[in-house]
């Protein structure tokens, strides 16, 4: 798409060729007309390339005229086949009692995480409203690999481009997604505030805030060498720096062997072949009762059917390995989740896709709700103002440590403390950071697209010289 332009200026080169009479078809070039043929099965590509080719080789002057005329009517069939966008589908997506809900409490959220499978990772819902999930191709890699590398999040989608929503309390909290529309199951720590027909919005007092000031260091070169998940809680309760920091911190994840029941049946959880037809939910039930515990389970998936997918959703948490030639594998073998709850968890809900697989090296690890609960209270949080910055606001720094931000890393910042451009580093794995010492200081970052001027000036320069030809051209046929 980006150099359209230039074809079209090839299109038109050729057609002036054919105009005045001085275009010379090589044989390789009718070739690779035929070509895209054997590749493209498509009606109207073998239309389109036949025509082409007869006025090639027509080599009359007047028949430069129907390549323009053909070109629309070949557009035009090809997009009145085209499905456009029908009132049902976009009741679903628009709905006016979700957006009065949402607009109704848009000065209380920090973040909005919204667990849904309709594609609306990119809605705002709100021009003040910002979101941690989004789908796009020029994605923040060192976000993404946050995402499934270090938090370990469920892969809901054919790929891990996507980034969905999901019910983690590591992800919500770290994200600063203090509002939730839910679906059934309701993470830690997050209550009913406001109702709309048959929406709920639920908050969270316990989330960690846009950004903060803490000392509670912990180097990157220790951190890299944990094993999940007992890099979760490490994660949460410091910064993670490339400075070499000794720091004794334990995790307080603990592994599990839980007797896990079915039909009042014992359960070997050391290798399970599944063969089902069609979609089966079965209710699990847990001999030891997970008391305002955070519960994570991984297994190992092997797909025995590589053109069918794997989906095992575990009490509304979702994970998805795809088919083996899928355009955009996810590579999701490890299946993990991430539970919690204001309630004990009791039993696991799950529905087993349909398929044919084997799932073994089952790990269950649970962790003290107390150890992350209140980690936000022990924070210097920052104090946003509205601004078209990225942030701004003020901050009260009670030690000497690190400025933390929710802001994924990249090259383009520019930051300024107390109006002093500053350095900044990579923090946590992927978030803009930068150390900061004891008092009050004003903060506020920037981002600055690389080459935007370079980009200004030669979009600039362009149209002048384009100008220019004009008049010359102009001057020349009064001439």
């Amino acid at each position: 798409i980006a150099l359209l332009p230039l074809v079209l200026y090839q299109c038109g080169s050729v057609m002036k060729s054919i105009q005045k009479d001085r275009l010379h078809v090589p044989v390789l070039l009718l070739l690779i007309i035929v070509l895209p043929l054997f590749y493209y099965k498509k009606k109207l590509v073998f239309i389109d390339c036949i025509l082409s080719l007869c006025i090639l080789l027509s080599q009359n002057k007047k028949t430069w005229i129907y390549i323009p005329i053909i070109s629309m009517f070949l557009t035009y069939q090809a997009n009145t086949a085209d499905t456009f966008l029908t009132q049902d589908t976009y009741k679903r997506v628009y709905d006016s009692s979700l957006n009065s809900l949402i607009e109704r409490n848009a000065n209380t959220i920090d973040r909005l995480a919204v667990f849904s499978n309709k594609q609306i990772v990119n809605q705002t819902f709100h021009d003040t409203i910002r979101r941690a999930s989004g789908y796009t191709s020029t994605y923040n890699s060192l976000y993404n690999s946050f995402l499934y590398d270090t938090l370990h999040m469920n892969v809901a989608s054919n790929d891990r481009i996507k980034n969905n929503d999901e019910n983690n309390f590591f992800y919500l909290s770290m994200l600063s997604c203090n509002t939730i529309l839910p679906h059934a199951y309701i993470p830690l720590s997050y209550k009913e505030t406001d109702t709309q027909d048959t929406y709920s919005l639920y908050q969270s007092n316990n989330t960690m805030p846009i950004a903060y000031a803490t000392n509670d260091l912990y180097s990157e070169t220790d951190f890299n060498k944990l094993k999940f998940p007992y890099t979760l809680d490490t994660l949460y309760n410091h910064v993670i720096v490339t400075k070499n920091i000794h720091n004794k911190d334990k995790s307080s994840f603990q592994e599990e062997t839980p007797t896990i029941t079915y039909n009042d049946t014992i359960l070997d959880t050391s290798k399970k072949n599944i063969s089902v037809k069609k979609q089966k939910e079965i209710t699990l039930q847990l001999s030891n009762n997970q008391k305002s515990k955070i519960l994570v389970i991984t297994f190992h998936v092997k797909n025995n059917d590589a053109k069918e997918p794997v989906d095992i959703t575990i009490n509304g948490q979702h994970n998805h390995l795809s088919p083996t030639k899928a355009v955009y594998y996810n590579h999701n073998e490890e299946f993990t989740y991430t539970l919690s709850s204001n309630e004990d968890i009791q039993k696991l809900n799950v529905v087993l896709g349909k398929g044919k697989y084997t799932i073994s090296d089952f790990h269950f690890y649970t962790l003290d709700e107390k150890q992350v609960l209140n980690r936000n209270k022990q924070v210097d949080a920052f104090h946003e103002e509205k601004s078209t910055n990225m942030l701004k606001g003020t901050i009260d720094v009670s030690n000497d440590g690190y400025f933390v931000t929710t802001l994924p890393y990249d090259k383009d910042y520019q930051v300024f403390l107390d109006g002093k451009k500053v350095e900044y580093e990579k923090v946590n794995t992927a978030f803009v950071g930068f150390p900061i010492q004891q008092g009050h200081h004003t903060i506020t970052i920037q981002y600055k697209a690389k080459f935007k001027d370079i980009a200004i000036c030669m979009s600039m320069s362009g149209i002048i010289l384009f100008g220019f030809i004009c008049i010359i051209e102009n001057q020349k046929k009064r001439l």
